[in-house]
């Protein structure tokens, strides 16, 4: 991410719902300002609950000064109209000159860099994408850019002013469908279109999620397709970063083991990927959690990739993660001590406000 921003020519667009002013942080603010004082048009757009306590207003302040449009989405500010503490931007999207992009699970801070050495990093994927789909991370920017800015600040980057290039498939290319939700009912076109894959599943579905909390329509597409021999596994932390979501997972568990679905925990540090794959053939990777903030409430992008070898790569990736993660047994989970299961089933009956 940090090559293409320094080898942009024209525009550089960067979404992140999480952007620390630490080490890792850092370096994408001093590679944002490098590209505006090369004379590109870049803007920066973050979250104003993600970067709440992580990102000084005087940090963006500075930011500002030397170039780079920047944006807080709703900020943390009870007297502004339509501030709307539930209603949050989770997107992480990334697009260099409408031809290079990058979308996934990956927050811009320290804990989810690989390179600072951390003892439990957090495990995540991220997608880089070339050709015609990046515009789809234009416009979902651009979208939520000018539904937010004053008039004064509306954005038309140089991408969306040149006549788009005739499309077609490119040699070697593979079909990416780029989604992105804006608050309609039932997590709109990315909730319909992970469950479209899973009720046409007929060997293999593999999910990796750190905040997997499913509404009732996701839990009996699942169980049934391992009722019909679907080999169905989910992978999640053993412990993510919020124990009461923690705890509405355990008790959203219940019916998918007992249809067949394997859960395993994920053991070493945050598993942060938000991905899935269905029969090695189709795949998905974005930013988009099985939990009622994603479905109903935040803006999410993932993209949905139709292509064997890209699917399979996916695939690959959660079943090693499975593999390495310790399975949880249908039994010892019923096991548990009655004040447990109760903090269980009382957590997932809050699941709308997780």
């Amino acid at each position: 991410m940090l090559d293409a921003i320094a080898a942009a020519r024209h525009e550089v667009l960067l979404e992140s719902y999480i952007l620390a002013d630490d080490a890792t942080g850092g370096e994408f603010l001093a590679a944002l300002v490098a590209a505006a004082r090369r004379g590109l048009l870049v803007r920066l757009m973050v979250d104003g609950v993600g970067t709440l306590g992580r990102l000084p207003w005087a940090r963006l302040e500075e930011v500002e000064r030397a170039g780079v449009g920047v944006l807080v989405y709703r900020p943390v500010a009870p007297w502004r109209r339509r501030w709307g503490l539930w209603r949050r931007d989770h997107r992480k999207i990334l697009a260099i000159d409408g031809a290079v992009g990058f979308l996934g699970g990956l927050n811009i801070a320290d804990e989810y860099d690989d390179r600072r050495g951390n003892a439990r990093p957090w495990r995540d994927l991220h997608l880089r994408l070339t050709g015609p789909s990046v515009m789809a991370l234009v416009r979902l920017f651009v979208g939520t850019w000018n539904g937010e800015a004053p008039p004064a600040r509306r954005l038309v980057p140089p991408s969306l002013r040149a006549p788009a290039p005739p499309t077609g498939p490119e040699q070697g290319g593979v079909a990416v469908q780029v989604v992105g939700s804006r608050f309609l009912p039932r997590g709109g076109l990315i909730r319909r279109s992970f469950l479209h894959a899973v009720r046409g599943s007929r060997a293999t579905i593999r999910i990796a999620n750190p905040y997997f909390i499913p509404d009732l329509g996701i839990v009996r597409a699942l169980a049934q397709a391992a009722r019909r021999g679907v080999d169905v596994r989910v992978v999640i932390p053993a412990r993510s970063d919020v124990l009461l979501v923690d705890l509405a997972t355990r008790g959203a568990l219940g019916p998918l083991l007992r249809a067949g679905v394997r859960v395993a925990e994920w053991p070493h540090g945050m598993l942060h990927a938000k991905a899935a794959s269905v029969d090695g053939a189709w795949a998905t990777v974005g930013s988009f959690n099985f939990d009622h903030r994603s479905l109903r409430h935040n803006l999410e992008a993932t993209a949905n990739v139709f292509d064997a070898a890209a699917a399979r790569e996916v695939e690959d990736r959660i079943s090693a993660d499975f593999s390495a993660a310790a399975a949880i047994d249908p039994a010892s989970l019923r096991r548990r001590p009655p004040l447990a299961r109760l903090a269980s089933w009382l957590a997932y009956q809050l699941r709308v406000w997780l």
